[in-house]
């Protein structure tokens, strides 16, 4: 009966051992996958940026072009229909920069948060604690998977039908 058992917790420290690993190597992918969700919220930022200065030049553009037709035209441009004209293009040129903007803080929000993700996971997967939890599930597993190292769940199968009247059933209340 001594070998099984000696076996059986070589076997389990084996697997937390692997277990413990594995879940350091997945916590240093999670902290890389961080690093590239910060890298693209900087980059949404600088992308915003950019297409703001690029509509906002294109429009103060249009909006010269305007008030020039006008002018070449002879239209007063003090007038209503030049005015109106001259504040439709203004207007346009607001909305798309609010909505650059919208959609530019929504993607820099967007990684901001799967980077706290990531790194939430990697700390998780690397905390001792967690993976001494993982471990001790593991011994409890394969202690009751191998009916206690061979011994019928050393006694908790006798104590269970003593107390709750189970004859026929395991702890865990399957046959």
């Amino acid at each position: 009966m001594a070998l099984p058992a000696v076996l059986m917790g070589v076997g389990t420290g084996l697997q937390v051992f692997s277990q413990w690993m594995a879940n350091l190597d997945q916590a240093a992918a999670e902290y890389e996958n961080a690093k590239f969700y910060r890298d693209q919220a900087a980059l949404a930022k600088d992308q915003m940026d950019r297409e703001l200065d690029i509509v906002g030049r294109d429009y103060e553009s249009r909006r010269g072009a305007t008030i020039g037709a006008e002018i070449s035209s002879g239209v007063d441009i003090g007038s209503g229909s030049a005015i109106s004209n001259v504040a439709a293009v203004g207007a346009a040129k607001i909305k798309e920069l609010a909505a650059i903007k919208l959609q530019g803080e929504m993607n820099m929000k967007i990684a901001s948060l799967r980077a706290r993700r990531s790194d939430t996971t990697a700390a998780t997967l690397s905390s001792p604690g967690y993976n001494l939890m993982q471990g001790a599930t593991t011994g409890l597993n394969n202690y009751t998977s191998s009916k206690g190292f061979g011994t019928n769940f050393a006694g908790l199968k006798k104590l269970d039908a003593e107390l709750f009247g189970n004859n026929n059933q395991n702890i865990t209340g399957a046959p």
